[in-house]
């Protein structure tokens, strides 16, 4: 029989250090009762602050996952507390209407893929869903260092192959732009774009800048790049999807309009 742990109203109950101690040992089960209202997310943070590791907690519905996530982060504020929506797969172009949910689910992927320390809630259904292979997520990570040497070109193709959009002016998470020597680019994890410039083949300078203003508001040393799409396909897997795609809406009989948007969304 599995051992409960009660916790009481008083931070420095025998029990509430029997069950740090437990977890410290790296149990793997471990019951826990007599938690009311905000109790269970104070003992989520109070656990957070003893073991400074990533710790998910498992939502049965998104609206008792969000509920979760609001009270946890009432404790750990906002940086350190993080949600993983899952995806709506009954919308037909997935991808366009849930590019927040995309960019929100890598952020949490790229803190759980390299350990940084943070509490993330998962409602059940995200749980089930497929995410990007981890081996996949680290092929287009890289740190980025100025004094880097490498071409202009092979960032930008790097960029276009992780998923960012080429646009004019960066303004939103999962963009970035070129002109002349100088790359701008919003990462998914990071609060404000960067601007990159280049002296040849090297990196000069690289400072976040502001998306409203376009202004400067510090330099940096280095940052770490990460994909901004979640489903990212070589040139000849996308080719063999798009054929698997067009075999399979023609066997399906689907609309000719509904055929060819479900090719374009890869």
């Amino acid at each position: 029989m599995r051992k409960i742990v009660e916790i009481r109203k008083n931070p420095g109950d025998p029990a509430l250090r029997e069950l740090l101690e437990r977890f410290s040992r790296g149990e793997e089960r471990i019951a826990v009762g007599g938690l009311e209202g905000a109790a269970r997310a104070f003992l989520i943070a109070l656990l957070f602050r003893h073991l400074r590791r990533p710790l998910t907690v498992i939502g049965p519905t998104e609206k008792e996952a969000a509920a979760s996530f609001r009270d946890i982060s009432f404790f750990l504020g906002d940086e350190q507390v993080f949600l993983l929506p899952p995806w709506d797969l009954l919308t037909t172009d997935m991808f366009a209407f849930q590019r927040e949910a995309e960019l929100s689910r890598l952020e949490v992927l790229h803190r759980l893929a390299y350990g940084e320390p943070a509490v993330v809630v998962i409602p059940a259904r995200a749980l089930m869903q497929k995410v990007i292979p981890r081996e996949v997520l680290e092929g287009y990570s890289e740190w980025i260092s100025v004094g880097d040497t490498r071409e202009r070109d092979e960032l930008v193709r790097k960029l276009s192959e992780g998923g960012y959009s080429r646009v004019t002016l960066v303004e939103g998470r999962g963009e970035f732009s070129v002109r002349g020597n100088v790359i701008d680019l919003f990462p998914p994890m990071v609060r404000h774009p960067f601007r990159l410039e280049f002296f040849g083949d090297e990196l000069e300078s690289i400072r976040a800048f502001d998306e409203a203003s376009q202004r400067s508001i510090t330099e940096l040393a280095e940052f770490m790049l990460f994909p901004a799409r979640e489903v990212i396909l070589a040139p000849e897997r996308r080719e063999r999807a798009v054929r698997n795609i067009r075999r399979r809406s023609n066997h399906l009989e689907l609309p000719r309009g509904t055929k060819e948007k479900l090719a374009e969304m890869m």
